[in-house]
């Protein structure tokens, strides 16, 4: 039984490898998954603005609103408005 854990987490290691790199190489499969206060800091209509968070279920990685990534862009649309 030990060893069969011990697979099956070296499988799932190699797995996210290849994710990772796959993801970082083309593309990610990003998925909005909540939200946050916009870093922009701009009032926008009645509230303050928000920004969606992101994150890659292929990978894992998260998107807070690195420079072109969605979460910057969605950031950028709304909140220069």
């Amino acid at each position: 039984m030990k060893k069969q854990k011990v697979i099956t987490h070296q499988v799932d290691a190699v797995v996210r490898w290849f994710w990772s790199v796959y993801c970082s190489t083309f593309d990610h499969k990003w998925i909005s998954c909540g939200g946050r206060t916009c870093p922009k800091g701009r009032e926008v209509h009645r509230g303050e603005c928000t920004q969606i968070v992101f994150r890659c279920p292929r990978c894992g990685d998260w998107d807070y609103g690195d420079k072109n990534g969605p979460a910057w862009q969605q950031c950028t649309f709304h909140c220069s408005r």
